[in-house]
Parts: C-alpha cells; structure tokens; sequence
C-alpha cells in the first residue's frame, strides 16, 4: 500500500478487503487513499471493507474466541486489539476506525464520491460480530 505509485492509474476497481485499510498513522493512511484515487480511471470504484469505529467503542473489551482471548479498545479513534493465543503467542494490533460519513469526507478530498454505505451497525438492538464490518463504495469523478 505505501508503492501505490509504481502501479498504472487505469483501474475499473480497487478493493480493500478485512479491515486492510487505516494500519497507518493519519497522514499515510490519507495518501493511501488519495493513491487508490489515483489509479482509478473516470467512473472506477473503491470498495473498502472496514471496521465499523461506533460499533467498536460501543463494544470494547475482552472476549474469548476458540481459546483465543482478545482484547479491544478504541483510544483517540484507534483501535488496539491484543490477541493472547494458548501457546502463549501474541499479536498486536492497531488502526484508525472510521464512520461512513468520515470515509465519505475522506474520499471527497479526492474526488471520490460515495455511492454506497453498507453496515449492519444498529446499537437499539443487540450486536452481533458481522455489525462491526461495514462496506463504502466510493467512485472516481471528472
């Protein structure tokens, strides 16, 4: 993602799956995204698949998954999440989270519009773990 540049800008799609999107600290993960723009022809799509960032700090904490405890809390728009395995590995990890409404304004700045805005985030009723995924659609203009 940070050599953008040594690919050609004639792409009908980009797509930016798992959450693959925001490793980088603010100002790269912008040029990240102005890069997807770049290689976009005219009407091209970017398709990113992300964490939900309301849905994670409405759900933080710790959980147990297959024996894997995981822990998950969002600072200054940031998610950290720790992973402890039984063999007593452990990974960490963060990234900056995002609401479609940022990703949108985020895309704007560089002529992409957003066309589309898929989550399944709804915090009257009870969450279940595809709510912290979200997908936004965003196409390349003149």
């Amino acid at each position: 993602m940070r050599r953008l540049d040594d690919l050609p800008s004639n792409f009908d799609g980009v797509i930016c799956m798992w959450a693959s999107f925001g490793y980088f600290d603010a100002r790269t993960n912008e040029d990240v995204l102005r890069g997807f723009a770049e290689r976009l022809r005219l009407g091209g799509r970017l398709v990113l698949d992300v964490y939900h960032r309301e849905f994670l700090e409405a759900h933080q904490g710790e959980r147990g998954l297959r024996g894997v405890r995981d822990s998950r809390v969002v600072r200054h728009g940031r998610l950290h999440e720790e992973l402890e395995y039984p063999d007593g590995g452990r990974d960490v990890f963060e990234w900056q989270l995002y609401t479609p409404a940022e990703l949108a304004e985020a895309g704007a700045r560089h002529g992409l519009a957003c066309i589309a805005a898929c989550s399944g985030f709804d915090e009257t009723r009870s969450a279940r773990p595809d709510d912290a995924r979200m997908q936004v659609v965003l196409e390349r203009g003149p």
